[in-house]
């Protein structure tokens, strides 16, 4: 299956044809942009999958096929709602660029990604992730609890 996070909140749906614009920070301007929306709003977004069901027309060796929305729907299984926050704390901004480890392989194996694609990523990220911590002197870390988290969970505004 492919899945995507799809924005449904009135005003992330206002906001879909706004232009960032590169006003005095050019190099962060995207999560400047967040921390702005994301500390006067909340967001929702709707999850949802789209199932393989014929190799010959959707393919997993080859990503550049998409599949047929009319043939293959995708189908809303679950809404996130993330309330307004701030989110961009400088410790967990910190620890999201180096320590932690989120692996698309650290779950169950019915569930692993397919595909050439993938299988390049598996080989990649954790050999770029390891370089980046390795200049920047960190330990990896494998989150199993919130706790583990620097001002854990989320901060609302």
């Amino acid at each position: 299956m492919k899945y995507c996070l799809v924005p449904s909140g009135e005003t992330q749906t206002k906001a879909y044809e706004e232009t960032v614009k590169p006003d005095s920070h050019p190099d962060h301007i995207l999560s400047d942009w967040l921390e702005e929306f994301h500390g006067q709003h909340d967001a929702e977004y709707l999850f949802q999958v789209q199932f393989c069901e014929n190799l010959e027309d959707q393919p997993v060796e080859y990503a550049g096929k998409i599949w047929d929305a009319d043939n293959y729907p995708w189908q809303t299984v679950a809404k996130i709602f993330i309330p307004k926050q701030d989110c961009i704390i400088p410790a967990r901004k910190t620890f999201w660029e180096d320590p932690i480890r989120l692996d698309l392989w650290h779950g169950l194996k019915s569930l692993q990604p397919l595909g050439s694609p993938n299988r390049l990523r598996r080989v990649v990220y954790p050999a770029s992730a390891g370089l980046r911590r390795k200049m920047n002197g960190r330990r990896e870390i494998n989150v199993t609890s919130i706790d583990q988290i620097p001002d854990g969970g989320y901060v609302t505004g």
